[in-house]
């Protein structure tokens, strides 16, 4: 068996309100949604990503849940933004982010994306901390690689 420590997930992140239980939560939006990034994340990392979003003007959405995956939702969300970033406590490999982006393919709706999650290895037993710092999924080192994949899209 191999374990990833994880977080609890906050009570209520925020969003819209009245919203359907089942539906993702949009925690915020970018005041420039054409010219930004779709943040999409799951659990909780999505706290994690709100001040980063903040600070670059980003679109943020707690997924809440990958199955079933609320497909039309992003795809709208995907449509208004001019690149993709997932992120999750899970593997790269088969997760959310690997659906998304191959559903958006499909769709036609392709986007510069950026998947951010565990990458296909053993992970070194530690603290919660030790672990999301070793997979690049502490506050840092998410802030550093979603600058950059925005400074990238931003110059194509």
């Amino acid at each position: 068996m191999i374990r990833f420590p994880r977080d609890r997930c906050p009570a209520n992140l925020g969003g819209d309100a009245g919203s359907d239980s089942w539906a993702p939560r949009l925690i915020r939006r970018s005041s420039t949604p054409g010219r930004r990034l779709l943040m999409i994340a799951v659990g909780p990392l999505t706290e994690t990503l709100r001040p980063i979003c903040e600070e670059l003007d980003l679109t943020l959405l707690d997924l809440r849940w990958v199955k079933p995956l609320p497909f039309e939702a992003v795809a709208e969300l995907a449509e208004a933004h001019a690149g993709v970033v997932t992120v999750e406590e899970g593997s790269r490999i088969g997760g959310v982010g690997a659906e998304i982006l191959s559903r958006l393919l499909e769709s036609g709706n392709p986007r510069p994306a950026l998947r951010l999650g565990i990458e296909d290895r053993f992970i070194e037993h530690g603290s919660r901390d030790e672990s999301l710092a070793d997979t690049g999924l502490d506050f840092q080192s998410l802030a550093d690689s979603i600058a950059a994949f925005l400074d990238r899209i931003s110059d194509s």
